[in-house]
């Protein structure tokens, strides 16, 4: 098994990000309640003063969660 590495997320992880957030929505039968994209997603994480953080779990160089 590979190990596991736990990294903030960087500007060329939001279109993981969404697609992660895109299927917990669909998971949870609520993909309609998806209304961000990448932009939002950006502005959010990597302004001068966010107020969200993010993590990406990786494997091999793989994102994975």
């Amino acid at each position: 098994m590979t190990d596991s590495h736990v990294r903030p997320a960087h500007r060329e992880d939001l279109a993981t990000i969404l697609r992660y957030i895109k299927e917990l929505a669909v998971y949870e039968r609520e993909p309609e309640a998806v209304v961000a994209d990448e932009r939002m997603l950006e502005d959010a994480l990597f302004c001068d003063a966010p107020k969200v953080f993010a993590l990406v779990c990786e494997q091999a160089g793989e994102a994975v969660g």
